[in-house]
């Protein structure tokens, strides 16, 4: 990389046969996150990569979470002089409002044929209840999305987005020590706790090169993604992490246990962004070595590297 700036036989049969194919190269842009270097672009509590895969089907371009505004999103893109025209595919890790909030603004801007892929448990309303109960959910709806003319795609299970790209599909089972706490959601006539089924991640198969995981805040745990990527790929080697791991504030305890389930994975890189925590993406440098490179808006991360 370079940085510039356990299922049943038959549903494992599926999985296997759903993954065949590869990428021969994988470029990714930080197009929002919380953290800004380069002159002239704009961070924001937020996330959205853009995807640059490359494969025998050709090129392809992919928008994997849009940020928290339409109007830090397209400024940087402008920034960065990327068309948003050629993407194909927006993919929405999650229903908060700094992964969806740009959704709108890209949708006025994107060219068809576009697709729109997430889980089907996005949308609603959805709270943060601490320190301050506040509403953290997007404010889209499927009908937006449909009567702008996209294809919305809601899966839960692995979706194949390119012959060696496809989403985590829901994480499950997932490690008890990593339940999302201090989230609610609203259901018909009552208010729940939000475990945030609707989290999901990408795969980028790259063949002897490994396996490429992008995360929008890994709120179903970083170990429980591991987990989940191992029943479907196998003993493949992870070449990279890349994306928010919602390490921020967690207890001592989670934050080791999460040292060391990276540790015995031993990817070739893993870029923190967003969520992750700026002392948190320290330990894990400290504990992992230069596999952790950080990034920030603007950067071009690419595998092979």
């Amino acid at each position: 990389m370079k940085s510039e700036r356990p299922p049943s036989n038959t549903a494992g049969s599926r999985e296997r046969k759903a993954g065949t194919g590869h990428l021969r190269r994988l470029a990714l842009t930080v197009l929002v996150d919380n953290r800004v270097e380069i002159r002239g672009l704009r961070a924001e509590h937020g996330l959205s990569i853009l995807l640059q895969a490359e494969g025998d089907f050709g090129e392809r371009r992919l928008l994997f979470d849009t940020g928290q505004s339409g109007e830090v999103l397209m400024h940087n893109l402008r920034a960065l002089r990327i068309d948003p025209g050629g993407v194909r595919d927006v993919v929405l890790s999650h229903g908060h409002y700094d992964h969806t909030g740009g959704l709108r603004a890209w949708l006025t801007a994107a060219e068809r044929p576009l697709r729109v892929v997430c889980h089907p448990r996005l949308w609603g309303r959805r709270m943060r209840a601490r320190p301050r109960r506040r509403e953290i959910g997007s404010a889209l709806e499927p009908a937006e999305i449909r009567a702008a003319g996209v294809e919305l795609i809601e899966a839960e299970r692995p979706f194949r987005l390119l012959p060696g790209l496809r989403t985590t599909g829901a994480i499950a089972p997932r490690r008890v020590w990593e339940k999302p706490e201090g989230f609610l959601r609203d259901e018909p006539g009552a208010r729940v706790e939000d475990e945030i089924e609707d989290d999901l991640g990408l795969v980028a198969d790259l063949g002897p090169a490994g396996l490429v995981l992008l995360t929008g805040c890994c709120h179903a745990g970083l170990a429980g993604l591991l987990d989940q990527v191992r029943r479907q790929y196998g003993a493949r080697r992870i070449a990279g992490i890349v994306g928010g791991l919602h390490l921020h504030g967690v207890s001592e305890s989670r934050l080791e246990r999460t040292l060391a389930a990276l540790a015995r994975e031993a990817p070739g890189q893993i870029v923190p962004l967003h969520c992750t925590g700026r002392v948190e993406a320290c330990r894990l440098r400290g504990a992992l070595g230069e596999s952790v490179r950080f990034a920030a808006v603007g950067d071009r991360i690419r595998f092979p590297d």
